[in-house]
């Protein structure tokens, strides 16, 4: 490989890990980065942190034109790729996405001011004034994969300019031909869309610990956590539905009452006390930790009037059955399954 194409891959990495250590950005292995070099992609791998991407060899090398032909059949790629240093990872199940799109480099993130618009049911109307003037479409939800490759594809189609999508219920991507011109792109796009959370009650500790001294639920060290239960409006956004697929992926989908748990709770990651606060399973992971932080700052930016788009018994049912136990299987195998330090010992 080329010093030049070796500094560019090196100045993807260095922007994946800026931005895979920003919760706002992203979270746990949700969002992948990619630049094309020649007749080659290098992409993140399945179930890959984008924060460990200047500290690990997380990048694939794919053949470009066999990623479209696979594409042009119907299917996407499977198997191992190799990184820089010969080690055999699975491809993302975005790479039909990246490859289909012209720009050099391409970055998808599940940002959590992105979401916040996305999972309206008049997202597309509310971010038009904010984004005008860039070249941005809105797509509609589709699975990711192929589903969402075709969508893509058929949006730059008529509009090859396009720059910035925003996918509906689930994030957002940007491409351009530098990293750093992407990078660029993101904060402008960051700033257009920013929404402040909401300021909601405190969690009641006390009460929290009385219950669960003894369980095997403990509570979070991210205090804001507490705001899905203390905070009326976020309680009933994530108690009446499934806002995008992380959320089902790595969290089992609709939020569950303490108050109302049985035995079929006990594998839940967390459960809500309503106006009390909320609490972690002993066992859940970091990515499941993350995912948790990352929808409780989508669901504190979520207006009070606002109409909310929850992901259908169909969609759910394609996710949960067909794309999720892959996917979930990679994620936690990436990195150590238990997130040390997000729960504090309970006094006897």
């Amino acid at each position: 490989m080329s010093i030049a194409k070796d500094s560019e891959i090196s100045a993807l990495a260095a922007l994946s890990a800026r931005i895979g250590r920003d919760p706002l950005l992203a979270q746990a292995s949700s969002g992948n980065t990619s630049i094309k070099l020649g007749q080659v992609m290098w992409i993140k791998a399945s179930g890959k942190w984008l924060a460990d991407a200047d500290r690990d060899d997380i990048f694939v090398r794919i053949p470009l034109e066999e990623t479209r032909r696979h594409f042009a059949k119907g299917a996407n790629l499977s198997g191992t790729y190799a990184t820089r240093s010969g080690t055999g990872l699975a491809a993302s199940i975005e790479t039909a996405m990246h490859a289909l799109i012209p720009h050099r480099v391409v970055v998808h993130l599940h940002s959590i001011n992105a979401i916040a618009w996305a999972v309206r049911q008049d997202g597309c109307a509310q971010v038009t004034r904010r984004l005008a003037g860039l070249p941005w479409r809105w797509i509609p939800y589709v699975p990711s994969g192929l589903p969402l490759a075709r969508e893509i594809s058929a949006a730059l189609a008529s509009d090859p300019g396009t720059k910035v999508l925003l996918l509906a219920n689930h994030g957002l991507v940007l491409c351009d031909d530098t990293s750093e011109a992407v990078e660029d792109l993101l904060w402008d796009v960051e700033r257009r869309l920013a929404i402040p959370p909401r300021q909601v009650p405190d969690a009641d500790r006390a009460a929290l610990q009385s219950m669960v001294r003894g369980t095997r639920w403990r509570l979070p060290a991210i205090e804001a956590i507490h705001g899905l239960a203390t905070d009326d409006i976020s309680w009933s956004i994530v108690s009446s539905g499934v806002l995008y697929p992380c959320q089902a992926i790595f969290l089992g989908g609709v939020a569950k009452s303490f108050a109302s748990c049985r035995s079929e709770c006990f594998d839940s990651p967390f459960l809500l006390l309503e106006r009390v606060g909320a609490v972690l399973n002993e066992n859940i992971t970091a990515a499941e930790c993350e995912t948790l932080a990352g929808l409780t700052q989508v669901a504190l930016r979520v207006g009070s009037s606002a109409s909310v788009r929850y992901l259908s018994q169909t969609e759910l049912n394609r996710l949960l059955h067909r794309d999720a136990p892959a996917y979930r299987a990679a994620a936690l195998k990436s990195r150590e399954p238990v997130a040390a330090g997000i729960l504090p010992s309970i006094p006897a």
